[in-house]
């Protein structure tokens, strides 16, 4: 991994852990049962305390759907929100125990955080930091954000100013991407309301079912010909006084920023064509509109990124982040930044590599913060922080 270039890069390889020889990071992969026997939560929180963390919200009621909410303040400055998902799918590993995909985000937040409370003395601010279960439907996703919302705004009077999120996914282990994308790949949708006035026996929407759920994605599909998934549903006609009303939905899946805009708009034109005289409502889902990452941080961590980690900064034409963090970003409106971190894959991956991978996502995690919050406390003054050969401050952050 070519790093060592950048601004934190001294302060951060003085800081982080070494996953070779410290079981504390790396244990959490060591796993014959999925997500530490359902035990991940209470893992995660004894380690925050163990690192001096004394805010610490923990629900630890829900076995596979526990989560937990830590906050740290360290002087004055903005706050910070950080997010790694609890999860639990199978991975092959030569270890003597098998491991767990999701672990590495865990594992590497845990480590962020050791590196961030060991360099107390380079950033001033809050950090809060969520372990947050994966693969929650809407009603446990929303459960969590409205505690984590009370937690924060009510009980520590506290508002996020940039929230950022990393995973793991399969790539070679040791590389980074942080770049535009659209906001969610898997659950972007339309619906549509086509309606028409029905004149005796004749029903002027009664043909076009088929056309809905084969010649609309064809038709697009042969416009975009990129890695382009469209998939219909829920088709419903019913008469509401003389007209005839077919509502469906369309959902989409892209690879690549730009192209949803462009589907919609020929969508848009298709449908008005096949169903002419018809009158025409489609409503866009937000998630359409929205970017893996806000432009004010995602070129100033991509330029931090670049000069840590070298030629392994990049590897993915675009990236997108998952629905659940796309609920946090709505919960709390702020700059954001979504990025992956290459570390699984195909086959079995070498204990080198794994670490590899842990170093890579703990350390742009802890750049990410380092790059808003960094300073060097002087005096009680906040000055811009230079290269620093100091060694970092183990005292303990409340």
């Amino acid at each position: 991994m070519d790093t060592g270039k950048g601004k934190y890069s001294d302060i951060i390889a003085k800081n982080r852990p070494n996953f070779a020889t410290d079981g504390n990071f790396d244990g959490i992969l060591d796993q014959n049962d999925p997500d530490l026997n359902l035990s991940t939560a209470e893992y995660v929180a004894k380690k925050l305390t163990d690192l001096g963390v004394s805010s610490i919200y923990e629900d630890a009621t829900h076995h596979e759907k526990d989560y937990v909410l830590a906050i740290m303040r360290n002087g004055d400055g903005k706050t910070v929100f950080i997010r790694g998902m609890i999860q639990s799918s199978p991975s092959n590993q030569e270890r003597e125990l098998g491991a767990w995909i999701c672990g590495h985000d865990t594992a590497a937040l845990l480590a962020a955080i050791h590196t961030l409370v060991s360099a107390k003395s380079h950033w001033s601010g809050n950090l809060v930091v969520l372990f947050q279960p994966g693969e929650l439907d809407d009603v446990e996703l929303q459960d969590i954000i409205d505690t984590t919302r009370q937690n924060l705004l009510v009980t520590e009077k506290m508002v996020p100013d940039f929230i950022f999120a990393h995973h793991v996914c399969a790539a070679k282990s040791g590389l980074v991407a942080i770049q535009e994308g659209p906001a969610i790949t898997v659950c972007n949708q339309v619906e549509v309301t086509a309606s028409a006035e029905s004149k005796l026996s004749t029903n002027p929407l009664s043909h076009i079912d088929s056309r809905i759920t084969t010649k609309i994605p064809e038709q697009i599909k042969a416009s975009f010909p990129w890695d382009i998934v469209i998939t219909t549903s829920k088709i419903n006609r019913r008469l509401e006084g003389v007209n005839t009303v077919l509502r469906f939905e369309i959902r989409t899946q892209f690879t690549r920023i730009g192209v949803c805009r462009l589907v919609l708009t020929r969508l848009e034109g298709f449908i008005d064509q096949e169903y002419m005289g018809c009158s025409i409502d489609i409503k866009k889902n937000p998630t359409l509109e929205k970017n893996s990452s806000s432009p004010s941080v995602r070129g100033p961590f991509r330029q931090a990124f670049s000069e840590h980690f070298g030629t392994d900064l990049s590897y993915a034409e675009s990236t997108s982040y998952p629905g659940d963090f796309y609920g946090l970003q709505e919960a709390f409106p702020a700059a954001y930044a979504y990025w992956h971190v290459g570390g699984l894959t195909p086959g079995k991956n070498t204990a080198e590599e794994v670490q590899s991978t842990l170093t890579t996502a703990a350390d742009a995690m802890a750049l990410a913060v380092l790059s808003v919050l960094g300073c060097n406390k002087k005096d009680g003054a906040r000055v811009e922080a230079e290269q620093d050969s100091a060694e970092g401050d183990s005292t303990k952050v409340s």
